[in-house]
C-alpha cells in the first residue's frame, strides 16, 4: 500500500482529480446518453455501508477517464437507503422501477438481509442484480435468485474456512451463537454439516435483535448464553457487529477472557466496530474493555484482497491506489454523510466495474453481431422481447434482460479486490482462498486486525496455513485455548503409596532372603529344628509371592493390556502367596492338635512329609479354582475403565475439567467374576475357620519347647483380620482406587512380614542368646525337681542340663514303679507280654504316672513309655512333633543318653524306638 499522503498532497490531487473528470465529463455529456442504475445501499441498521458510495464514485471516474468503455454512454445511479432492512428495501426497489428514469440495473442492497427480497423479484423486471455486499449462503439458489451476482463471496466460503481452523487447532466442541436471520441461520446449517465430517459437536445459541426487531434484551439475560459449567469454551460470533458488540461485552462480564477461551467472527466487519464512537453507548464496557477482550479474538475474513498492492489492474489502478484515494475520500467527506470505513469498498469498486464491462460487452455485441448470432450466443432465443440500444431497455423487454444477464456471468478481469470472476451455476464470485485475521492488542486502548494465516479452498479437505513469521507462538502465545471438552484422565496410584508399599516390599524381600540363609545354614541348631525348618521354606515362598504382587498391583501403566496382566498377575501371586504360607501355619497347628488331641498309645505320628502334603493340597485347591477362573471368559477378571470415586474432576491450567478414570480389574456389570471371587473368598474363609477353631482347641498348650505354638495362634489370628479387610475391600471399595490399594495391599504385606517376623525373629533372638540350645528349655537361673503327693514330677528352672534332668527324672520314674509294686499295682501287658503304662506331665510342668486305668483325655500329655521284660527302659522326646530317640539303660550314663525336652516332657519307651 502507497504511504499516506499528507494533508495538502491529498488536497491537491483531489482539486486535480475534480478538475480532469469535469473536463471529461463535459466532452462526453456533448455526445454521450445518461445509462442509470440503481445503486441501494445501508447507511444505517446492523451493516452499515454507506462508506462505499466513495468507491462507487471512484469506480465511475475511472470509468468515465476510460474512454473504451461505454464510449456512447455516461454511467449513472440513483441512491436509496435500505437501512439493512427487509421491509425497507423492498419499499425503496419499488420506488426505482416506478420512478424515472429507467434502470438496466441494480446494484445492491447494502446487506444480505436487505437484498434478499429484493434479489428474490428484481428478475420479474429483467433486471440483473448486482451485490456488493451480501454473503448468505441462500443467495445460490438460482431457481430463487435467478438474475443475482454478487462480487462478495458466497459465506459458504467461511464455511470451510471456519472447519480449517477448527480442525487445525484440534478443537472438538463449537457453540455457535447466531442472530435470527436467514443469512446467519443458512450458515449454521451449513457449518453443521461441513463439522460433522470431523465429529465436532456443534451447539447453537439463537435469539432476535437484528433489522426490523427492536427488543434485544435476550441476548444478555439468557444465563446459559455461553453454555453451563464450561461445557464450551470456543464461540463463533453468527451475527451482525452491532449484535457481537453486546455479545462480547457480556462475555467480558463473565470473565470469558483468552487464553481460557477462544471467540470467531466475521472479518467483514466494520472497522471499529467495537468503539462507542461507532456503535454508540449501547452498552455497559468501556472501548479499552472491549479492546482487551478482542484480543486473540479469530475474524474469517471472506472479502477477497489483491495479493500486490502495486499490481496493475484492468481497472487502471492498483490495489494500494485504490485504497489511496478511498481514504482521501472518506477523508474529505463531510460529516453530514456519514461515510466511515467499510471493508467492501473494493468489492462495490469491481462491482461496478463489472456492471461496466459487461454493458460495454453487450452494447459490442449489439453492433458487430446480428440477432441470431446473438440469441445463439446467449441462449436467449426463448426469451421474449427486441434487441434494442441500451438507451431504450425497458423492464418489459425479457431479451435485453437476458443479454445483459449473460454478459454479466461471462465478465472475468482483475480488479482492485483480486480476480473477479462469477461462478456459472450460482453467479457468486468464485473463490480459492479465504484471509484468517486475529485482533492483536497493540497497547492499553489500540487493538489491530491483522492478517496472518490462509485458508486455502482448493484443497480438500481445505487446509489453514500461516504466513511467514507466523506461528503458534504468536497466534496464541499462552498456548491454544481449550474447547472444552472435559479430558479423560488416566489415573493411577498416588506415588506416595507406590514409593511407600514398594519400599516394604523390597525390605519385605530382602528380610525373606535373610530368613532363607538363616533356616539353610542353622537348620540343625536346636532352635530351628524346633521349628520344622523343612516347613518354613513354604513360609518364605509364599510371602516372596506376596512382595512380588505389591510391586505388580502397584503398577502404574494407564496401558490396557498392561493393566490386563497386571489384575490376573497379581491375582494369581497374591492368592498362591497368601495359601503357601498360611497353608504351612495351618498344618503346623494340625500337628499341635494332633498330639495333644485324644492322645492314645498308638496314635500315629504326624512327619513333616505328612504336613507338606498338606500344604500343597491347599494351594492345589486355589490354584485349581484360579485355573478354571481363568479359562472360562465368563469368570475372567472385567477390566473396566471407570470414574475415579475418589475424585471425579480436575482442572487443567485453562480450568478446563478433567474427568479421572482408572483401570479396575473387576468392574463392569457382569456379576460372574465377582461370584467366582467370592467363592475364592469363601474357600479362604474355611480355612480360616479351621484355623480359629485349631487355635481354640489348643490354646492351653504352653509347652516351650513347641516354641511356634503361640506364634502360629497369633497368625491366626492375624490372617483372620487381614482376610476381612481384604474382603471389603475387594467387594466393598474397588471404584476407590487408592484406598482399596491401602487396604488390600497393605494386609497382604502385614500377612507376609508377619509370616517372617512371628517365625523368624524369635528363633533369631534365642539362637543368639544360646547358640547351643542347652538352655532352650530354661526359664530360670536355679532348676528345681517337685513331687506332687499324686506323684507327679514338676522340673523348674534351668539350673541342670538336659542329661541331668534325664536322669532325675529317670531315678524318680524308678521310685515311682516301686511303690507301684508294693502296692501290688500290675500293669496290663499286650500279646508281646509287654507292659504298659503312662507318664504324663502336664502343660504346667507336672508328670502323672497312669497304669492300669484309663488316662484323662483333657489333661494329659500325649507322652508314651513302654516298660520292657527284660527291665530296659528306652526313653522317646517330642518337641513340637519333633521326634528322637533316647536309649538308655539301667547303666544309662550322662555322656550316652541325649533328649530334646520341651519343659520336662518326657516319654519313656521299652519298646524298639525309631526317629522320625
Amino acid at each position: 500500500m502507497a504511504e499516506k499522503l499528507s494533508s495538502v498532497e491529498r488536497w491537491t490531487r483531489s482539486v486535480f482529480r475534480v478538475y480532469a473528470v469535469v473536463l471529461i465529463v463535459c466532452w462526453r455529456e456533448a455526445s454521450a446518453t445518461d445509462l442509470y442504475f440503481s445503486f441501494i445501499t445501508s447507511n444505517s441498521g446492523p451493516f452499515a455501508s454507506g462508506g462505499s458510495i466513495p468507491a462507487l464514485d471512484i469506480a465511475l471516474e475511472q470509468i468515465t477517464a476510460n474512454g473504451s468503455i461505454l464510449p456512447n454512454y455516461t454511467l449513472k445511479y440513483t441512491l436509496r437507503d435500505s437501512q439493512c432492512n427487509r421491509i425497507q428495501s423492498l419499499d425503496v426497489f419499488f420506488q426505482e422501477v416506478l420512478s424515472d428514469p429507467v434502470k438496466v440495473a441494480l446494484l445492491g442492497c447494502g446487506c444480505s438481509v436487505a437484498t434478499g427480497p429484493v434479489a428474490e423479484i428484481s428478475h420479474q423486471w429483467n433486471i440483473s442484480h448486482i451485490s456488493y455486499a451480501s454473503s448468505a449462503t441462500g443467495f445460490a439458489d438460482r431457481d430463487r435468485f435467478r438474475n443475482f451476482f454478487r462480487t462478495h463471496p458466497s459465506d459458504g466460503n467461511s464455511v470451510p474456512a471456519v472447519r480449517s481452523l477448527i480442525e487445525f487447532y484440534g478443537w472438538k466442541r463449537l457453540l455457535v451463537m447466531t442472530q435470527m436471520e436467514n443469512l446467519f441461520m443458512e450458515f449454521y446449517d451449513s457449518l453443521v454439516e461441513e463439522l460433522q465430517t470431523l465429529n465436532v459437536n456443534v451447539s447453537e445459541r439463537r435469539f432476535s435483535g437484528s433489522g426490523e426487531s427492536s427488543d434485544e434484551s435476550d441476548v444478555l439475560e439468557t444465563d446459559d448464553l455461553f453454555g453451563q459449567e464450561d461445557d464450551y469454551r470456543v464461540f463463533f460470533l453468527n451475527m451482525y457487529s452491532d449484535q457481537a458488540r453486546k455479545v462480547i461485552c457480556e462475555a467480558y462480564s463473565r470473565n470469558l477472557l483468552y487464553p481460557r477461551y477462544a471467540f470467531i467472527t466475521y472479518g467483514w466487519y466494520q472497522e471499529g466496530w467495537w468503539t462507542a464512537a461507532f456503535s454508540g453507548n449501547d452498552v455497559n464496557c468501556s472501548d479499552s474493555e472491549l479492546a482487551t477482550f478482542l484480543d486473540r479474538v479469530l475474524a474469517v475474513q471472506n472479502i477477497p484482497a489483491a495479493e500486490n498492492d502495486s499490481t496493475p489492474t484492468d481497472t487502471g489502478l492498483t490495489a494500494g491506489q485504490f485504497t489511496d484515494l478511498y481514504t482521501e475520500a472518506i477523508d474529505a467527506s463531510v460529516p453530514e454523510s456519514n461515510f466511515s470505513f467499510t471493508p467492501v469498498a473494493a468489492l462495490t469498486y469491481d462491482a461496478v466495474w463489472a456492471l461496466a464491462l459487461a454493458l460495454n460487452r453487450t452494447e459490442e455485441m449489439m453492433d458487430t453481431l446480428n440477432e441470431t448470432e446473438i440469441l445463439e450466443r446467449t441462449g436467449c432465443d426463448d426469451t421474449t422481447g427486441a434487441l434494442v440500444p441500451l438507451s431504450e431497455f425497458e423492464y418489459s423487454n425479457a431479451l435485453m434482460g437476458c443479454v445483459i444477464r449473460w454478459n454479466i456471468q461471462e465478465t472475468k478481469f482483475l480488479g482492485v479486490s483480486g480476480p473477479v470472476e462469477f461462478g456459472a451455476d450460482d453467479g457468486s464470485r468464485v473463490q480459492n482462498t479465504i484471509r484468517v485475521l486475529q485482533y492483536r492488542l497493540v497497547d492499553t486502548n489500540t487493538i489491530e486486525r491483522q492478517f496472518f494465516g490462509i485458508s486455502n479452498l482448493s484443497t480438500n479437505p481445505p487446509s489453514l496455513s500461516y504466513l511467514q513469521g507466523e506461528g503458534n507462538e504468536t497466534t496464541f502465545p499462552e498456548g491454544i485455548p481449550p474447547d472444552g471438552t472435559p479430558l479423560n484422565a488416566t489415573v493411577t496410584y498416588h506415588l506416595g503409596l507406590v514409593v511407600i508399599y514398594d519400599i516394604l516390599a523390597t525390605l519385605g524381600i530382602i528380610f525373606a532372603v535373610v530368613c532363607l540363609a538363616f533356616n539353610i545354614i542353622f537348620r540343625n541348631r536346636k532352635v530351628v529344628r524346633l521349628t520344622s525348618p523343612n516347613l518354613n521354606y513354604f513360609i518364605i515362598a509364599g510371602s516372596l509371592f506376596t512382595f512380588v504382587c505389591v510391586y505388580i498391583r502397584l503398577l502404574p501403566s494407564t496401558n490396557e493390556d498392561v493393566n490386563r496382566i497386571r489384575c490376573r498377575l497379581s491375582g494369581w501371586l497374591a492368592t498362591i502367596g497368601y495359601m503357601l504360607a498360611y497353608g504351612t501355619i495351618l498344618s503346623k497347628f494340625l500337628r499341635v492338635y494332633h498330639i495333644f488331641h485324644n492322645p492314645t498309645t498308638r496314635k500315629k505320628t504326624i512327619t513333616d512329609m505328612h504336613l507338606m502334603f498338606v500344604i500343597l493340597l491347599i494351594t492345589a485347591v486355589g490354584v485349581l479354582m484360579l485355573i478354571v477362573g481363568a479359562a472360562v471368559p465368563q469368570l475372567q477378571p472385567n477390566l473396566a475403565f471407570e470414574e475415579n470415586s475418589e475424585n471425579l474432576r480436575d482442572e487443567d491450567e485453562f480450568g478446563v475439567r478433567i474427568n479421572n478414570f482408572h483401570w479396575r480389574c473387576y468392574g463392569g456389570s457382569d456379576n460372574a467374576p465377582f461370584i467366582w471371587l467370592a467363592l475364592i473368598f469363601a474357600y479362604l474363609a474355611i480355612l480360616q475357620i479351621v484355623g480359629l477353631v485349631l487355635a481354640l482347641q489348643t490354646r492351653k498348650v504352653k509347652i516351650k519347647a513347641l516354641n511356634d505354638a503361640k506364634v502360629i495362634a497369633a497368625l491366626i489370628y492375624i490372617t483372620s483380620i487381614v482376610l476381612v479387610i481384604l474382603a471389603v475391600s475387594t467387594f466393598a471399595l474397588g471404584e476407590y482406587i487408592n484406598v482399596n490399594e491401602v487396604l488390600f495391599t497393605g494386609s497382604l504385606l502385614v500377612a507376609a512380614i508377619m509370616f517372617l517376623v512371628l517365625i523368624f525373629v524369635p528363633k533369631m533372638y534365642r539362637l543368639y542368646r544360646d547358640p547351643l540350645g542347652e538352655n532352650i528349655f530354661s526359664k530360670n537361673d536355679h532348676s528345681t525337681i517337685e513331687i506332687g503327693k499324686s506323684g507327679s514330677i514338676t522340673v523348674r528352672g534351668s539350673g541342670f542340663g538336659d542329661n541331668t534332668r534325664i536322669k532325675l527324672l529317670m531315678k524318680r520314674v524308678e521310685e515311682l514303679e516301686k511303690e507301684l509294686q508294693k502296692h501290688n499295682i500290675s500293669y496290663e501287658c499286650d500279646e508281646n507280654g509287654t507292659a504298659q503304662s503312662e507318664v504324663a506331665i502336664e502343660n504346667h510342668h507336672e508328670a502323672r504316672l497312669s497304669t492300669g486305668s484309663d488316662a484323662d483325655e483333657t489333661t494329659a500329655s500325649p507322652r508314651y513309655s513302654t516298660v520292657h521284660q527284660n527291665g530296659s527302659v528306652g526313653w522317646n522326646v517330642t518337641i513340637e512333633n519333633q521326634y528322637e530317640e533316647v536309649s538308655a539303660g539301667n547303666d544309662t550314663d550322662e555322656n550316652t543318653s541325649s533328649a530334646r525336652l520341651s519343659n520336662s516332657t518326657l516319654v519313656r519307651d521299652t519298646s524298639p524306638v525309631t526317629a522320625v
